[in-house]
C-alpha cells in the first residue's frame, strides 16, 4: 500500500474514533460503549499512522 493511502486511511480512522468519542461524551448521551469504542478506534488510527510513517 502506498504511504499516502496508508496515511489517509489512518487519519480517517482517527477522525471516526474522535467522532465516536464526541458522540459518547455529549451531555445528553450516557453511552459508555461509544466512549470506550471511540478511544480504541482513535488509538488504532494513531498506531496505524505511526506504522505508516516508520515503514517508509
Amino acid at each position: 500500500m502506498s504511504s499516502t493511502l496508508c496515511i489517509l486511511l489512518s487519519t480517517a480512522t482517527m477522525a471516526g474514533g474522535c467522532l465516536a468519542l464526541y458522540v459518547g461524551t455529549r451531555e445528553t448521551s450516557d453511552n459508555m460503549a461509544a466512549k470506550i469504542g471511540g478511544i480504541f478506534i482513535t488509538v488504532i488510527g494513531i498506531l496505524g499512522l505511526i506504522a505508516c510513517i516508520s515503514g517508509e
